[in-house]
């Protein structure tokens, strides 16, 4: 049998998938906004209830209410039945089906080689992989995204009604993922538009009706238990959906954060860390490089494919307005431009090997996958960085363990990395008003604002303590203060066997 390039692409995806896989599996379920999510979806499996509020976010003095989108947290309860290592190997199959739906979307359009050469494309962008392999909802809206598309350029094309229906489920379900999937009404509305006819409008209408019947039952459960719909954008009353409080905070003036994080590197914003640093840093070098390329050839090339990337490329990038604070967040919000950049990508991979074809076959082969090699190897290097970022103190997990084995269920915990130890230690932790009070007294007015918000326990990671400010680091005045107090017991300690990277837990008297 000959070897083909779809063939060799074909390999290349699904060692790229393997790599994904591999990165999840192995690291614990820690960074960011992981824990968010997991904690919750652990607490919905365990006790197969939807509640009015967050389950572990939450103190003596207020709740906070679930008011989140529900669509990925129910998809990773789902896997919770089935032990840990089961979301963990659910957080790249996004990544993975995403692959394959942009091959099947540029294969409806005769481009089934350029879709082959798009899918390994967008496994091998920067920003794809961060997300491609932790436990966020950003490559299921990507999922979606593709599904949506694919339906709604089905339902334009055919009579089918069962491509009307599944056109407004998957749009619903984007937008059950996350508030940005509202790009794609702006996208249906310029589709519908671009060779308007009264056909394609009714089609439309269909299809927003089916999406908004999908999302009412999660918007009329807000409406019942929060008097709101409580949907970002769409809440009427805002207020109505912030934390619920039993009492009062006082707050002292003067206290304040000089801010969450350094800002250095991708921290900064958007403007100071520079746009081609940013296309660098969430795109890789070389394929911006493509990128530019192929939108020259994409301009000459097929009319529709060139249609649906302009469109849903001006969709999309409105979002740009919700996250240039910070580059990391930009290249987060902004992940669905990774459609249209691995689309144009693929075609201008696919043009180079038609060019070089007419020369000589085997030089086009050769001149396509060396640069597939590079792509690959640039991956090769995020996903190494990827495995070393997800990896967490180990002593702050053998601190959780021992928090699960000896403290009531009840315990309120107090840390700053609020998501990772709601997970990890699996007990109630966040402060709501008053985090100021306590890190940064650094006297009994810390111990009694830890004692007004029930806390019992406090954590304190020993690489966080720092002499600045910052509100996700633990002030060495602050730990000073707590070592001095005969309000504090000290219950655990593996300073001596981690260093750096141990914990102490407190108990609070």
């Amino acid at each position: 049998m000959k070897i083909k390039l779809n063939h060799i692409i074909s390999i290349i995806i699904l060692l790229a998938t393997i790599q994904y896989f591999m990165v999840s599996v192995s690291s614990p379920i820690v960074f960011g906004d992981e824990g968010y999510y997991a904690s919750t979806a652990k607490w919905l499996s365990e006790n197969n209830i939807i509640p009015k509020y967050l389950p572990l976010q939450q103190n003596i003095v207020y709740k906070t209410k679930f008011t989140i989108k529900p669509l990925f947290i129910m998809t990773e309860t789902f896997f919770f039945y089935f032990g840990e290592l089961a979301v963990k190997l659910m957080f790249p199959i996004f990544s993975v089906l995403s692959a394959y739906l942009i091959y099947l979307l540029l294969s409806s359009y005769k481009e089934k080689q350029a879709g082959l050469l798009a899918a390994i494309s967008l496994l091998t962008i920067p920003s794809f992989i961060t997300y491609g392999v932790m436990g966020y909802t950003d490559t299921a809206l990507i999922m979606f995204t593709l599904l949506s598309i694919i339906f709604i350029k089905k339902s334009f094309e055919t009579n089918k009604k069962i491509h009307i229906l599944l056109a407004g489920i998957f749009m619903a379900s984007a937008l059950l993922t996350k508030i940005s999937a509202m790009f794609l009404g702006v996208f249906i509305i310029l589709y519908t538009i671009k060779d308007f006819d009264k056909q394609k409008l009714k089609k439309m209408i269909l299809i927003l009706l089916i999406f908004a019947l999908v999302m009412s039952p999660w918007i009329i459960r807000n409406i019942i238990l929060f008097s709101d719909t409580c949907y970002q954008f769409f809440a009427l009353n805002p207020e109505a959906c912030e934390a619920e409080f039993f009492a009062e905070i006082p707050k002292l003036e003067g206290l304040q954060f000089e801010g969450s994080m350094d800002k250095v590197g991708t921290n900064l914003d958007l403007i100071s860390f520079g746009l081609l640093n940013y296309s660098l840093f969430a795109h890789g070098l070389l394929i911006t490089i493509l990128l530019l390329f192929g939108i020259g050839i994409m301009l000459k090339g097929n009319e529709k494919i060139k249609n649906l990337v302009t469109l849903l490329s001006i969709s999309i990038f409105p979002i740009i307005l919700l996250s240039t604070w910070r580059t990391e967040d930009t290249a987060r919000y902004m992940l669905p431009l990774v459609i249209p950049i691995s689309i144009i990508v693929g075609l201008a991979l696919q043009r180079t090997y038609e060019y070089f074809k007419k020369y000589n076959k085997y030089i086009a082969i050769g001149i396509v996958i060396i640069l597939v090699i590079v792509m690959v190897s640039q991956a090769q290097e995020k996903i190494n960085t990827m495995s070393q970022v997800k990896q967490f103190s180990p002593g702050f997990i053998e601190g959780c363990d021992w928090i699960k084995e000896n403290t009531p269920e009840d315990a309120i915990l107090f840390a700053t990395y609020m998501h990772q130890t709601k997970y990890q230690c699996y007990r109630r932790v966040d402060i709501a008003r008053d985090k100021e009070e306590i890190l940064l007294s650094n006297n009994d007015t810390s111990y009694e604002h830890l004692k007004l918000n029930g806390i019992n326990y406090l954590i304190i990671l020993e690489g966080l303590i720092t002499t600045q400010k910052l509100s996700e680091n633990y002030p060495v005045e602050f730990v000073n203060y707590v070592e001095g107090s005969n309000k504090f017991t000290l219950v655990y300690d593996n300073r001596p066997t981690r260093g750096t990277d141990g914990v102490r837990i407190y108990e609070i008297q």
